[in-house]
Protein backbone atom coordinates (compact mmCIF):
# COMPACT_ATOMS: atom_id res chain seq x y z
CA UNK A 1 0.00 0.00 0.00
CA UNK A 2 2.59 2.34 0.70
CA UNK A 3 3.94 2.42 -3.04
CA UNK A 4 0.47 3.20 -4.39
CA UNK A 5 -2.14 1.58 -5.89
CA UNK A 6 -1.48 -0.49 -9.19
CA UNK A 7 -1.71 1.26 -12.01
CA UNK A 8 -3.42 -1.02 -15.17
CA UNK A 9 -4.47 0.23 -18.31
CA UNK A 10 -8.07 0.08 -18.81
CA UNK A 11 -10.68 0.62 -21.20
CA UNK A 12 -13.45 3.11 -21.51
CA UNK A 13 -16.49 1.20 -22.29
CA UNK A 14 -19.38 3.60 -22.06
CA UNK A 15 -18.66 7.01 -22.74
CA UNK A 16 -22.37 8.19 -21.09
CA UNK A 17 -21.86 8.84 -17.27
CA UNK A 18 -24.24 7.23 -15.38
CA UNK A 19 -25.41 8.92 -12.24
CA UNK A 20 -25.11 5.64 -9.94
CA UNK A 21 -23.96 2.84 -11.75
CA UNK A 22 -23.78 -0.48 -9.91
CA UNK A 23 -24.19 -4.01 -10.62
CA UNK A 24 -22.35 -5.55 -13.48
CA UNK A 25 -23.40 -9.13 -14.55
CA UNK A 26 -21.84 -11.06 -16.99
CA UNK A 27 -24.25 -13.73 -19.13
CA UNK A 28 -21.78 -15.92 -20.08
CA UNK A 29 -24.43 -17.52 -22.60
CA UNK A 30 -24.97 -14.46 -24.65
CA UNK A 31 -21.88 -12.52 -24.07
CA UNK A 32 -23.34 -9.36 -22.67
CA UNK A 33 -22.76 -7.18 -19.97
CA UNK A 34 -25.59 -6.24 -17.67
CA UNK A 35 -25.49 -3.22 -15.58
CA UNK A 36 -27.70 -0.32 -13.89
CA UNK A 37 -27.96 3.23 -13.07
CA UNK A 38 -29.98 3.01 -10.17
CA UNK A 39 -30.61 7.46 -9.53
CA UNK A 40 -31.08 7.54 -14.15
CA UNK A 41 -33.41 4.05 -13.10
CA UNK A 42 -31.85 2.38 -16.40
CA UNK A 43 -30.88 -1.41 -17.14
CA UNK A 44 -27.76 -1.33 -20.12
CA UNK A 45 -26.59 -4.08 -21.62
CA UNK A 46 -23.35 -4.13 -23.87
CA UNK A 47 -22.10 -6.23 -26.93
CA UNK A 48 -18.46 -5.78 -25.95
CA UNK A 49 -17.91 -7.78 -29.68
CA UNK A 50 -19.87 -4.55 -31.54
CA UNK A 51 -19.15 -2.20 -28.69
CA UNK A 52 -22.71 -1.15 -28.83
CA UNK A 53 -24.32 -0.39 -25.31
CA UNK A 54 -28.68 -0.29 -25.50
CA UNK A 55 -30.52 1.49 -22.56
CA UNK A 56 -34.07 0.60 -21.15
CA UNK A 57 -35.68 3.22 -19.03
CA UNK A 58 -37.36 1.66 -15.86
CA UNK A 59 -39.87 3.02 -13.05
CA UNK A 60 -38.72 2.77 -9.56
CA UNK A 61 -34.77 2.52 -9.03
CA UNK A 62 -33.17 -0.63 -10.01
CA UNK A 63 -30.81 -0.79 -7.10
CA UNK A 64 -29.98 -4.70 -8.18
CA UNK A 65 -30.32 -7.21 -11.03
CA UNK A 66 -29.83 -11.07 -11.26
CA UNK A 67 -29.55 -13.12 -13.87
CA UNK A 68 -32.48 -15.69 -14.77
CA UNK A 69 -31.83 -19.65 -15.78
CA UNK A 70 -33.84 -18.57 -18.72
CA UNK A 71 -31.17 -15.51 -19.41
CA UNK A 72 -34.13 -12.88 -18.41
CA UNK A 73 -33.55 -10.84 -15.44
CA UNK A 74 -34.39 -10.01 -11.86
CA UNK A 75 -34.15 -6.34 -11.28
CA UNK A 76 -34.98 -4.28 -7.80
CA UNK A 77 -37.75 -1.78 -8.33
CA UNK A 78 -37.54 0.42 -5.58
CA UNK A 79 -38.53 -1.77 -2.44
CA UNK A 80 -40.23 -4.92 -4.55
CA UNK A 81 -38.38 -7.09 -6.83
CA UNK A 82 -39.83 -7.94 -10.40
CA UNK A 83 -39.16 -10.31 -13.62
CA UNK A 84 -37.40 -7.58 -16.14
CA UNK A 85 -37.28 -8.36 -20.37
CA UNK A 86 -34.82 -6.78 -21.58
CA UNK A 87 -35.81 -6.81 -25.26
CA UNK A 88 -39.10 -6.06 -24.64
CA UNK A 89 -39.07 -3.35 -21.42
CA UNK A 90 -41.66 -6.01 -19.98
CA UNK A 91 -42.03 -5.81 -16.02
CA UNK A 92 -44.00 -8.56 -13.88
CA UNK A 93 -43.83 -7.73 -10.36
CA UNK A 94 -42.51 -10.62 -8.14
CA UNK A 95 -41.98 -10.15 -4.81
CA UNK A 96 -42.25 -7.58 -1.66
CA UNK A 97 -39.09 -6.82 0.10
CA UNK A 98 -39.21 -4.36 2.65
CA UNK A 99 -42.68 -3.31 2.99
CA UNK A 100 -44.07 -0.73 0.41
CA UNK A 101 -44.99 2.19 3.12
CA UNK A 102 -41.34 2.16 4.07
CA UNK A 103 -40.40 4.56 1.47
CA UNK A 104 -37.10 6.06 3.49
CA UNK A 105 -35.41 2.53 2.05
CA UNK A 106 -35.26 0.48 -0.95
CA UNK A 107 -32.60 -2.15 -1.91
CA UNK A 108 -29.47 -1.79 -2.87
CA UNK A 109 -26.98 -4.89 -3.47
CA UNK A 110 -27.68 -8.58 -4.20
CA UNK A 111 -26.13 -11.75 -5.30
CA UNK A 112 -27.58 -15.65 -6.00
CA UNK A 113 -25.94 -18.49 -3.87
CA UNK A 114 -25.15 -21.98 -5.13
CA UNK A 115 -28.83 -23.02 -3.97
CA UNK A 116 -30.15 -20.11 -6.15
CA UNK A 117 -31.54 -18.63 -2.90
CA UNK A 118 -31.08 -14.42 -3.97
CA UNK A 119 -29.22 -12.63 -1.00
CA UNK A 120 -30.17 -8.74 -0.94
CA UNK A 121 -29.63 -5.60 1.50
CA UNK A 122 -31.21 -2.19 1.73
CA UNK A 123 -30.72 0.93 3.14
CA UNK A 124 -31.57 4.76 3.46
CA UNK A 125 -32.11 6.57 0.29
CA UNK A 126 -31.08 9.39 0.86
CA UNK A 127 -28.61 7.80 3.67
CA UNK A 128 -28.56 9.51 6.78
CA UNK A 129 -25.47 9.43 8.50
CA UNK A 130 -25.26 7.97 11.58
CA UNK A 131 -28.82 5.99 11.45
CA UNK A 132 -29.52 2.57 10.37
CA UNK A 133 -32.35 2.01 8.22
CA UNK A 134 -31.19 -1.28 6.02
CA UNK A 135 -31.06 -4.82 6.37
CA UNK A 136 -30.29 -8.30 4.73
CA UNK A 137 -33.12 -10.49 3.11
CA UNK A 138 -32.92 -14.13 1.84
CA UNK A 139 -35.55 -14.77 -1.03
CA UNK A 140 -36.79 -18.04 -2.71
CA UNK A 141 -39.69 -17.95 -5.29
CA UNK A 142 -42.99 -19.08 -3.45
CA UNK A 143 -41.69 -18.22 0.28
CA UNK A 144 -41.83 -14.67 1.72
CA UNK A 145 -38.54 -12.54 2.37
CA UNK A 146 -36.29 -14.10 5.21
CA UNK A 147 -34.78 -11.10 7.76
CA UNK A 148 -31.79 -12.26 8.24
CA UNK A 149 -29.60 -9.60 9.78
CA UNK A 150 -29.97 -5.78 10.42
CA UNK A 151 -30.25 -3.02 10.83
CA UNK A 152 -27.58 -2.01 9.14
CA UNK A 153 -26.91 1.84 7.39
CA UNK A 154 -25.79 0.57 3.50
CA UNK A 155 -25.73 -2.97 3.02
CA UNK A 156 -23.47 -3.74 0.55
CA UNK A 157 -20.33 -6.06 -0.74
CA UNK A 158 -22.47 -9.07 -1.50
CA UNK A 159 -20.11 -11.88 -2.61
CA UNK A 160 -19.92 -15.90 -2.37
CA UNK A 161 -16.79 -17.29 -2.49
CA UNK A 162 -16.59 -20.03 -4.86
CA UNK A 163 -16.85 -22.91 -2.58
CA UNK A 164 -20.15 -21.65 -2.15
CA UNK A 165 -20.05 -21.62 1.85
CA UNK A 166 -18.26 -18.48 2.95
CA UNK A 167 -20.42 -15.47 2.82
CA UNK A 168 -18.89 -11.70 2.65
CA UNK A 169 -21.10 -8.41 3.56
CA UNK A 170 -20.44 -4.95 3.76
CA UNK A 171 -21.75 -1.98 5.70
CA UNK A 172 -20.86 1.23 3.91
CA UNK A 173 -21.68 3.40 6.38
CA UNK A 174 -19.97 1.08 9.36
CA UNK A 175 -16.62 1.41 7.21
CA UNK A 176 -16.30 -2.63 7.80
CA UNK A 177 -16.76 -5.94 5.94
CA UNK A 178 -17.30 -9.13 7.06
CA UNK A 179 -17.01 -12.95 6.32
CA UNK A 180 -19.11 -15.51 7.41
CA UNK A 181 -19.75 -19.40 7.19
CA UNK A 182 -23.00 -20.42 4.99
CA UNK A 183 -25.13 -23.86 5.73
CA UNK A 184 -25.94 -24.43 2.08
CA UNK A 185 -28.78 -26.63 3.24
CA UNK A 186 -30.89 -23.49 5.11
CA UNK A 187 -28.80 -20.37 4.78
CA UNK A 188 -27.79 -19.83 8.10
CA UNK A 189 -24.75 -17.31 8.51
CA UNK A 190 -22.40 -18.52 11.32
CA UNK A 191 -19.12 -17.06 13.05
CA UNK A 192 -19.59 -13.83 11.11
CA UNK A 193 -16.18 -12.37 11.76
CA UNK A 194 -14.58 -8.80 10.87
CA UNK A 195 -13.52 -9.21 7.77
CA UNK A 196 -11.81 -6.11 6.74
CA UNK A 197 -11.90 -2.33 7.76
CA UNK A 198 -11.61 1.74 6.17
CA UNK A 199 -11.32 3.22 9.55
CA UNK A 200 -8.16 5.10 9.46
CA UNK A 201 -7.93 5.70 5.62
CA UNK A 202 -9.66 7.09 2.46
CA UNK A 203 -12.62 5.09 1.24
CA UNK A 204 -14.99 3.10 2.58
CA UNK A 205 -16.52 -0.42 0.76
CA UNK A 206 -19.20 -0.78 -1.84
CA UNK A 207 -19.91 -3.74 -3.99
CA UNK A 208 -17.59 -6.51 -4.56
CA UNK A 209 -17.15 -9.81 -6.06
CA UNK A 210 -14.65 -12.68 -6.09
CA UNK A 211 -12.52 -14.06 -8.42
CA UNK A 212 -11.97 -18.05 -9.61
CA UNK A 213 -9.09 -18.18 -6.91
CA UNK A 214 -11.48 -17.37 -3.73
CA UNK A 215 -10.37 -13.58 -3.55
CA UNK A 216 -12.66 -10.54 -2.62
CA UNK A 217 -12.38 -7.81 -5.14
CA UNK A 218 -13.67 -4.69 -3.44
CA UNK A 219 -14.46 -0.78 -5.20
CA UNK A 220 -13.10 1.49 -2.30
CA UNK A 221 -15.96 4.29 -2.49
CA UNK A 222 -13.89 7.69 -2.20
CA UNK A 223 -10.75 5.48 -2.35
CA UNK A 224 -10.51 5.69 -6.52
CA UNK A 225 -9.02 2.02 -6.27
CA UNK A 226 -10.28 -1.93 -6.04
CA UNK A 227 -9.09 -3.59 -3.18
CA UNK A 228 -8.16 -7.76 -3.67
CA UNK A 229 -8.34 -9.53 -0.56
CA UNK A 230 -7.41 -12.93 0.14
CA UNK A 231 -9.69 -15.80 1.94
CA UNK A 232 -8.00 -15.03 5.57
CA UNK A 233 -8.30 -11.23 5.42
CA UNK A 234 -4.81 -10.25 4.04
CA UNK A 235 -5.02 -7.42 1.63
CA UNK A 236 -3.21 -8.91 -1.42
CA UNK A 237 -3.37 -6.01 -4.32
CA UNK A 238 -4.62 -2.64 -4.78
CA UNK A 239 -6.01 -1.43 -8.53
CA UNK A 240 -6.20 2.50 -8.56
CA UNK A 241 -9.50 3.39 -10.93
CA UNK A 242 -9.91 6.46 -13.05
CA UNK A 243 -12.91 8.24 -10.80
CA UNK A 244 -13.06 8.56 -6.90
CA UNK A 245 -16.76 6.70 -6.56
CA UNK A 246 -15.98 3.22 -7.71
CA UNK A 247 -18.84 1.38 -7.08
CA UNK A 248 -18.80 -2.14 -8.20
CA UNK A 249 -16.83 -4.73 -10.18
CA UNK A 250 -17.38 -7.97 -11.61
CA UNK A 251 -15.98 -10.58 -13.95
CA UNK A 252 -16.78 -10.99 -17.82
CA UNK A 253 -15.45 -11.52 -21.25
CA UNK A 254 -15.53 -15.13 -22.97
CA UNK A 255 -12.35 -15.99 -20.54
CA UNK A 256 -14.18 -14.03 -17.90
CA UNK A 257 -10.85 -12.48 -17.68
CA UNK A 258 -12.26 -8.86 -18.19
CA UNK A 259 -12.98 -7.05 -14.63
CA UNK A 260 -15.96 -4.33 -15.52
CA UNK A 261 -16.19 -1.69 -13.00
CA UNK A 262 -19.16 1.05 -12.26
CA UNK A 263 -19.08 4.24 -11.04
CA UNK A 264 -21.25 7.17 -9.30
CA UNK A 265 -21.20 10.24 -11.03
CA UNK A 266 -23.70 11.89 -8.50
CA UNK A 267 -21.68 14.15 -5.85
CA UNK A 268 -18.77 13.90 -8.43
CA UNK A 269 -19.75 17.14 -10.17
CA UNK A 270 -17.03 19.58 -8.95
CA UNK A 271 -14.48 17.35 -10.22
CA UNK A 272 -15.90 16.09 -13.38
CA UNK A 273 -14.17 19.09 -15.46
CA UNK A 274 -11.17 18.43 -13.74
CA UNK A 275 -9.11 15.54 -12.60
CA UNK A 276 -12.08 13.19 -12.55
CA UNK A 277 -13.55 13.34 -16.56
CA UNK A 278 -14.77 9.54 -16.40
CA UNK A 279 -16.61 9.87 -13.48
CA UNK A 280 -19.97 7.39 -13.43
CA UNK A 281 -18.65 6.08 -16.97
CA UNK A 282 -18.21 2.28 -16.92
CA UNK A 283 -14.36 0.47 -17.05
CA UNK A 284 -12.81 -2.43 -18.17
CA UNK A 285 -9.45 -3.91 -16.95
CA UNK A 286 -7.48 -6.96 -17.37
CA UNK A 287 -6.41 -8.21 -13.75
CA UNK A 288 -4.59 -11.21 -15.02
CA UNK A 289 -7.33 -13.72 -13.20
CA UNK A 290 -10.25 -14.81 -13.72
CA UNK A 291 -13.59 -14.78 -12.34
CA UNK A 292 -16.42 -17.60 -11.98
CA UNK A 293 -19.99 -17.58 -13.47
CA UNK A 294 -22.64 -16.34 -11.14
CA UNK A 295 -25.52 -18.42 -10.15
CA UNK A 296 -28.48 -17.96 -11.26
CA UNK A 297 -32.28 -17.70 -10.39
CA UNK A 298 -34.35 -20.54 -11.23
CA UNK A 299 -37.75 -18.78 -11.58
CA UNK A 300 -41.47 -20.32 -12.54
CA UNK A 301 -42.61 -20.21 -16.45
CA UNK A 302 -43.74 -16.37 -17.58
CA UNK A 303 -42.05 -13.63 -19.64
CA UNK A 304 -38.55 -14.15 -20.52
Amino acid sequence: MAAGPEQLNYEIVDETPNQLGECPVWNERTQRLYWVDIKGRRILRLDPASGVVETRNVPGKPGMLALRTDDGLVIAQDRALAKFDFDSGTLEPLAQIEPEANTKVRLNDSKVDRQQRLWISSMADPTIPGEKHGSLFRWQEGQAPEFVLGPVGVGNGLAFAPDGETFYFADTHARTVWQCRLNPEDGALLDQQVFAQYLDEPGCPDGACVDAEGYYWLAVLDGWRLDRFAPDGRLNRSLAVPFQKPSCPGFGGAKLDQLYVTSIATGSSTLRESNQPHAGKLVVFEPGVCGIEEPRISLSASIR
